[in-house]
């Protein structure tokens, strides 16, 4: 048998070789993207939470502006300042 009839093992020769970096290439690859994706997702609900938290204080406030404002106890102004909400905001409520 010449070399031409030789029978070429793809695990064998330069095949392995190639298989395995092949491998390693698709494994590299696939972490990179899930790294992303975990670093995306903690970004997204961390801003989530910061923007929940401030819906929920400015909630808070409001209600609290509207106790205050019903008691008449306070003026508009010490309201706002107890509040920090806006003068304009607290006449509306």
């Amino acid at each position: 048998m010449d070399n031409s009839e030789r029978y070429i093992n793809p695990y064998t020769d330069f095949g392995f070789k190639k298989h395995e970096e092949s491998r390693k290439e698709y494994w590299d690859y696939t972490s990179t993207l899930q790294t992303a994706e975990k670093k995306g997702h903690a970004e997204g609900k961390a801003e989530g939470l910061a923007e929940g938290m401030e819906k929920g204080e400015r909630k808070a406030n409001e209600a609290i502006a509207r106790k205050l404002k019903s008691m008449g106890v306070l003026s508009v102004e010490q309201i706002a300042d107890t509040t920090g909400l806006s003068a304009e905001e607290i006449e509306k409520l």
